[in-house]
Parts: C-alpha cells; sequence; structure tokens
C-alpha cells in the first residue's frame, strides 16, 4: 500500500471515530457539547486532509491553515486574511490590517463598556 493510501485510510479512521457520538444542541438554545479531544481530532482530521493533498514547501509548512474556535467557551475571531504583499505594501495589504485593527477596537469597546475594569480580578490576586 503506497503512503497516500495509508493516510487515506488512517483519515477515514479518524472521521469514523470523530463522528462516532452525535450530540444534541442543549435545550433552551444552547451549543451541543464539545470537549477538547474533539477538537484535537477535527484538528487531526484537517491537518490529514491538507497532508493528502499538498506537499510541504521547503520549511515544511502546507499552504493551507485553519483555526478554530471552541464557541461555547471563546468569542470566534472574524479577522481578515491579510495577503502576501513581499515587493511592496499595496492597498488590499492595508485595507485588511485595518479591517482587523476596527475588528479588535470593536471588541475592546464592548469589554470596556460591559466590564469595570477596577474589579477584574488580577493574576497576582
Amino acid at each position: 500500500m503506497n503512503k497516500h493510501k495509508k493516510l487515506r485510510k488512517k483519515l477515514d479512521t479518524a472521521i469514523d471515530i470523530f463522528l462516532r457520538d452525535y450530540r444534541e444542541a442543549e435545550t433552551g438554545g444552547g451549543y451541543a457539547k464539545v470537549t477538547w479531544e474533539d477538537f484535537h481530532q477535527l484538528h487531526e482530521i484537517i491537518n490529514r486532509l491538507v497532508e493528502l493533498k499538498c506537499q510541504t514547501d521547503a520549511d515544511g509548512d502546507r499552504p493551507m491553515w485553519v483555526h478554530l474556535t471552541n464557541r461555547r467557551v471563546h468569542v470566534p475571531n472574524f479577522y481578515t486574511d491579510v495577503p502576501y504583499d513581499h515587493k511592496s505594501p499595496s492597498k488590499e495589504v492595508l485595507q485588511a490590517l485595518l479591517s482587523n485593527l476596527e475588528t479588535a477596537s470593536g471588541q475592546m469597546d464592548t469589554f470596556l463598556r460591559c466590564y469595570d475594569i477596577d474589579k477584574l480580578p488580577s493574576e497576582t490576586e
């Protein structure tokens, strides 16, 4: 069996394990339960998919990257991908960076409006 077929078999097995138990949404409209093991398994599935599709570059990196967010415990990031522009800055790069700055600023504004900073616990307490 060649390497590609072995990787495909491992991927199929990983998908079967990941989908073994289906989880219903919580009563009242909450998200279904998600464990960190679920995240690890899904991350491995995605990595294997990309590994089957694309060879690595000289540094060992693959051309696709995925960020997963557990929406039960984290706010999803709505950031714009910043285009590579190795030669000179472009309007597209500037627009993406400004969009990301605006998103971060909006999230900080919401945080500051919702919480009394003086009453937040510090890590030294």
